[in-house]
């Protein structure tokens, strides 16, 4: 009797398993293929990646800092744009503060000097530069006169024993007094 006590413990048991395995819950298997959007990320200002703060796979919402750059390029854009501001701060500062006594006194030393052209331009010469030009004038053309007569002496002398030489040298006095006439 016994036996056959613990053989119906033991269908019992069985059955009891069975229909507890039969009331489970098991997941569905399904074959085919899962799809997925690739998504590719871009920033519009180039750079360095400083660090990364999103997960590979993980979520995230919109507004979520995915990729931290380096600033050094905007760094160097302020820099640049806070010197400019300061010059033109400093600039401002001096058109509001007026020239200096310096600057206006050099700018009126020059006012005098182009005052000065302008007067000697509108009244000419004066008599001591004309008749010291008229006294240039008359020197060079008595050199030019007195070069142009030992030319013709010099020329008429090279066949008869005077050398070619001194006629270069004739020649080249007379072109340095039509020169100075000139000038």
């Amino acid at each position: 009797m016994a036996r056959a006590l613990i053989l119906v413990a033991l269908v019992l048991i069985a059955l009891t398993a069975l229909v507890l395995r039969q009331n489970a819950v098991v997941p569905p298997k399904v074959s085919g293929f899962v799809e997925a959007d690739d998504i590719r990320l871009g920033s519009r200002v180039g750079g360095r990646v400083k660090s990364v703060k999103a997960i590979e796979g993980g979520a995230v919402k919109t507004g979520d800092v995915l990729v931290e750059l380096e600033p050094y390029d905007l760094a160097e854009r302020r820099a640049h744009a806070a010197a400019l501001s300061a010059g033109r701060k400093a600039e401002h500062a001096r058109l509001v503060a007026g020239s200096r006594p310096e600057e206006i006194a050099q700018a009126r030393a020059r006012m005098q000097q182009s005052a000065a052209r302008v007067e000697r331009l509108v009244n000419g010469p004066r008599k001591q530069e004309i008749s010291s030009a008229k006294a240039h004038v008359e020197l060079a053309l008595a050199q030019a006169a007195l070069a142009a007569k030992s030319y013709e002496r010099t020329k008429s002398l090279v066949g008869k024993g005077e050398s070619a030489e001194s006629l270069d040298r004739a020649t080249e006095a007379v072109a340095a007094a039509d020169a100075a006439l000139r000038v």
